[in-house]
């Protein structure tokens, strides 16, 4: 599909009202870091990802997460008081300053915890090799002493 059909497909998407609400948060956010209109960056966003196939980004959904958290009140109280700060600091929007800080909060537990997933099962894997081997040696063992070679050989 050529890079004027994916404008046409989001264009038409806003129109009707059926744009990807993870990614609309996303631009959002990036609208105000920008001073630019949310659809001029859900269109950049949203044609960049048609033309990779269609492929979200790991952090899209965390977007649609966080302005859920702020809307229904349940977002970290802490890190709502270092974003205050930040956007003190930025001449920013503290809801702006949360998002940032709290979508790479939740992309740092995201991949930690896919880390210790790929821990335990290379853990598990690494404890069923061991448990193989250990066989292995003992039934090499149980060989060389009914023939009499290996370690049991008579001097």
């Amino acid at each position: 599909m050529a890079d004027e059909e994916f404008y046409l497909q989001v264009e038409n998407e806003i129109k009707e009202g059926t744009k990807d609400v993870s990614l609309w948060s996303k631009a959002k956010v990036f609208a105000e870091e920008n001073n630019s209109e949310p659809q001029f960056e859900y269109t950049k966003l949203r044609v960049e990802q048609l033309s990779r196939g269609d492929v979200k980004e790991k952090d899209d959904e965390f977007y649609l997460q966080v302005e859920n958290e702020i809307k229904e009140g349940t977002k970290d109280v802490a890190l709502w008081s270092k974003a205050k700060v930040f956007a003190e600091e930025n001449n920013t929007e503290p809801q702006l300053e949360y998002t940032k800080l709290r979508v790479k909060q939740l992309s740092n537990a995201d991949t930690k915890e896919k880390v210790v997933k790929v821990t335990t099962v290379v853990g598990k894997g690494v404890g069923g090799i061991a448990i193989i081997l250990f066989f292995l040696f003992i039934i090499i063992l149980a060989i060389t002493f009914k023939e009499g070679t290996g370690l049991f050989r008579g001097y």
